[in-house]
């Protein structure tokens, strides 16, 4: 019994690390695309 409850710890923590890889990912591709469009802007005027 123990021993299941420890796997589905395991895998309830390998999802929120997922999530939290996701989220992190998402922001990181916000910013840079933010970056990106402040740089065209200075380029474009």
């Amino acid at each position: 019994m123990m021993q299941q409850r420890g796997k589905i710890q395991k895998l309830d923590n390998d999802f929120t690390r997922r999530r939290e890889i996701e989220l992190n990912n998402s922001k990181v591709t916000a910013v840079l695309s933010d970056r990106r469009k402040k740089r065209a802007m200075i380029i474009c005027a």
